[in-house]
């Protein structure tokens, strides 16, 4: 993880794959989710959640 700024909108742009990995484990921490719950809700499997989180 860098120590960049975190993103505080989806108006924030997402420009890198790291941006969307960012964004998705800040959603993921706000909603207090683990992995395997939001893979649940978003009809993936628990890699792509990884996968996606890593950017």
């Amino acid at each position: 993880m860098t120590g960049s700024t975190p993103l505080k909108t989806l108006d924030d742009r997402i420009r890198h794959s790291e941006n969307l990995g960012k964004l998705v484990r800040q959603a993921r921490a706000e909603q207090s989710l683990l992995q395997i719950n939001l893979a649940g809700l978003a009809g993936t499997g628990n890699r792509f959640i990884v996968d996606l989180k890593r950017g």
